[in-house]
C-alpha cells in the first residue's frame, strides 16, 4: 500500500485543481485559492515520496505533469477570469499563461536533466505569483503581468532548484 503514496498525492493535487476550478466558477475565490495551495502541498511531496520509496516511474512523472496543468496552469486562470471578467487582456493572458504552462511541463518531461536549476520559471511558482497579482493589481496590469509569466515559463532563464540549494547548505 505504501508504494501508492506518491500516486495518491498526485491524484490529490489533481482533485485540488478541479475543486479550485469549481469553487472559482461559482465565485468562491478564497476556497479556490486554498485548493491551489493544497495542490502545491501535495505536489511538493509526491515526487519526494516517490524517490524516498524508490517507486519513480515514467507514468508517475506524466501523471504529475497532467495534475500540474490542471492545478497550476488552468485553475489560477479560472480565478483570474472570475475576478477580472471577460476583458481582452484577461482572455489573452489566460491563454498565454495556460499555453506557457503546458509547453513548460512538456519540455520538462522530455528534457529532464540532472541540472541543479530549472530552465524557465516553474509552473507552480508562476501560479503562485498569478494568484497574488490577481488579488491586488487592476485588470489590465494583471493581464500584462500574467502574459509575462507565461513567457517566463517557456524562457531560458535559470531558476535554482530549492532541493539543491538545501543540499549545498548541508555539505
Amino acid at each position: 500500500m505504501v508504494k501508492y503514496v506518491p500516486s495518491i498525492l498526485t491524484i490529490s493535487n489533481f482533485i485540488a485543481g478541479i475543486s479550485a476550478i469549481l469553487f472559482a466558477s461559482h465565485g468562491y475565490i478564497f476556497y479556490a485559492v486554498v485548493m491551489i495551495l493544497m495542490g502545491m502541498l501535495f505536489d511538493c511531496f509526491d515526487g519526494y515520496s516517490a524517490r524516498l520509496l524508490n517507486v519513480c516511474s515514467p507514468i508517475g512523472k506524466e501523471l504529475d505533469s497532467l495534475a500540474d496543468v490542471v492545478t497550476f496552469g488552468v485553475a489560477p486562470m479560472i480565478i483570474h477570469f472570475a475576478v477580472n471578467g471577460m476583458g481582452f487582456w484577461t482572455i489573452l493572458s489566460m491563454f498565454a499563461f495556460s499555453i506557457g504552462a503546458i509547453v513548460r511541463l512538456a519540455r520538462f518531461n522530455v528534457a529532464q536533466s540532472q541540472l541543479n536549476y530549472f530552465i524557465g520559471l516553474p509552473v507552480p511558482a508562476a501560479a503562485l505569483v498569478a494568484l497574488l497579482i490577481v488579488q491586488i493589481l487592476p485588470s489590465i496590469l494583471c493581464g500584462l503581468v500574467i502574459v509575462v509569466l507565461g513567457g517566463l515559463m517557456v524562457s531560458n532563464i535559470h531558476v535554482k532548484k530549492l532541493g539543491h540549494a538545501k543540499e549545498e547548505i548541508e555539505v
